[in-house]
């Protein structure tokens, strides 16, 4: 049996603020690496560390928060699209293109194996890392009051 629709929800946002803590001490530790020319294997574990990092955030507000609260705001389930344009509408995201193009940042390092394209994804990654951080705390900052308000 699914627990009740708040119990999930504040489950999720601890999963995300945890989630968010971690990826924003990766995006800190690599921001002075991209410039580097030279990295050592330390270097090319905290590359690894921020990507998989951005693609767990990435999953967790869009997969697991974002249908939490329109479970919890008793929406029907629907595709990933409606999740994304509902989000849109609650002013968690600027425009459904914007997470898209985060998504498709994640599936491209969930993708990708070779030490010269994670420099790349991890340029792109510290690129997004203020949006994602953004709109984590914009939602938990919606949830937030949601759940204060029950």
């Amino acid at each position: 049996m699914n627990p009740p629709a708040s119990d999930f929800l504040r489950e999720v946002l601890a999963q995300m603020r945890k989630a968010s803590t971690w990826f924003r001490a990766s995006v800190d530790a690599c921001r002075p690496l991209v410039a580097q020319e030279e990295l050592t294997d330390r270097d090319w574990e905290r590359l690894e560390a921020l990507t998989s990092r951005f693609a767990r955030l990435c999953d967790l507000i869009v997969h697991k928060v974002f249908r939490a609260l329109d479970r919890f705001e008793l929406e029907p389930p629907g595709t990933l699209l409606d999740v994304m344009n509902r989000a849109e509408r609650r002013g968690l995201i600027a425009t459904v293109d914007e997470i898209r193009a985060m998504k498709d940042l994640r599936n491209d390092i969930a993708h990708e194996y070779v030490e010269a394209a994670l420099r790349g994804l991890s340029g792109e990654v510290l690129e997004s890392a203020p949006r994602l951080l953004e709109i984590s705390a914009r939602t938990d900052e919606y949830a937030s009051r949601l759940l204060a308000s029950e």
